[in-house]
């Protein structure tokens, strides 16, 4: 089973655009977590798998010494586990009417037989992360979200505030969906460089001094890629530096957190627009030759916004998808820089449009 962690994750642009379809609707946005969800995938495989129970356990089922216990189900710490259960949800959902993306697995839209002119195609949309699931959608998506917690025992539910892998999630009365990381960002553990270390800022860092600067580096991605575009180009530059950091990267990184909380209130809210006025809009940009061995720094935002902007008035914007990264070979000029830029951002977008159509009319 080489693909098992395939199955197991809701992409970030998937999500955004979930997200974005139901404040577009003004559906709640809801989530669960399913119990003990790995022991509900059952063994589709044709191993044979033992298992050593533990003393406690001989003594309760009477085994001998000589036996043994065999493995029926996708127990937690099995390599497939997360298949398993993947593909036992996934049938659970496809019976109750749901369709799987063809561009993500774990995106799951609940589709109308009939639909009247203006009327949505959909009666809902569903994230799954491995046991977590987010979603909105009308009285039916309720009623099929109630139908999988029959067969799923729910562990808990919550609606319109709450926490999805990591992110604070609250949606205002108007439908719109603020996410935020201000807790977990100021959770975050600064590097301890002592006094007179901070002074020798060209000396290279200690294997322990590496790890804080990798568990600080990750720590920050976490944020940067769920709500906090703003940190995304000072991180990837000194990403760069960790093969080769020193003590004034450390030092870089602790102003990179502290910034990072002082603007801990920076939220990404996902406004309410009309479905069938919601156009996309993304912008491109690049950074000439400044990075080590004259490589440069592309980044892009791509936005949600409404036909508005199609005659240069104001409009609402839902920022959906953004990165800042190293353009992976050397170009030649700022143009070269820039255009490598573009291209990935026209690229990205015409995926983000795409999934969008689909999730709206499957």
């Amino acid at each position: 089973f080489p693909y098992t962690t395939l199955f197991r994750s809701l992409g970030r642009d998937s999500r955004m655009l979930a997200l974005q379809c139901i404040s577009s609707h003004r559906w709640g946005v809801k989530s669960f977590d399913i119990k003990t969800a790995f022991l509900r995938g059952s063994r589709q495989d044709s191993r044979i798998l033992g298992v050593e129970p533990p003393a406690e356990l001989r003594c309760r089922i009477k085994l001998q010494d000589h036996e043994t216990c065999e493995l029926l189900k996708g127990a937690y710490g099995l390599i497939n586990a997360p298949l398993l259960w993947y593909i036992e949800l996934k049938g659970a959902l496809q019976n109750l009417g749901f369709l799987v993306s063809p561009l993500d697995p774990c995106l799951f839209v609940l589709p109308k037989q009939n639909s009247a002119p203006g009327e949505p195609y959909i009666h809902g949309v569903l994230g799954i992360h491995v046991d977590d699931g987010i979603g909105g959608g009308d009285a039916v998506f309720a009623k099929a979200i109630k139908a999988l917690e029959a067969r799923f025992p729910f562990g808990s539910q919550r609606q319109g505030s709450f926490t999805f892998t990591g992110v604070g999630i609250t949606q205002e009365p108007n439908g719109d969906i603020v996410l935020n990381q201000k807790d977990y960002v100021n959770d975050i553990c600064p590097i301890d460089i002592p006094r007179e270390r901070r002074k020798e800022h060209d000396s290279k860092i200690t294997p322990n001094e590496l790890q804080q600067l990798r568990g600080l580096i990750g720590s920050l991605q976490y944020a940067a890629t769920n709500s906090r575009p703003d940190l995304s180009c000072r991180l990837s530059l000194l990403q760069a530096k960790v093969t080769c950091a020193t003590v004034a990267d450390l030092m870089h990184g602790n102003k990179l957190l502290a910034d990072a909380k002082r603007f801990s209130d920076v939220s990404i809210k996902i406004q309410s627009m009309s479905p069938e006025k919601i156009r996309f809009l993304s912008f491109s940009d690049a950074a000439f030759a400044t990075r080590e061995k004259a490589h440069s720094q592309k980044g892009c935002l791509i936005l949600a916004t409404t036909d508005e902007i199609d005659q240069t008035k104001s409009s609402s914007v839902s920022p959906l998808v953004w990165f800042s990264k190293k353009i992976n070979r050397v170009v030649a000029s700022t143009l070269a820089s820039e255009t490598y830029a573009l291209s990935g951002a026209l690229d990205l977008l015409s995926w983000i449009r795409m999934h969008w159509a689909w999730i709206n009319n499957p």
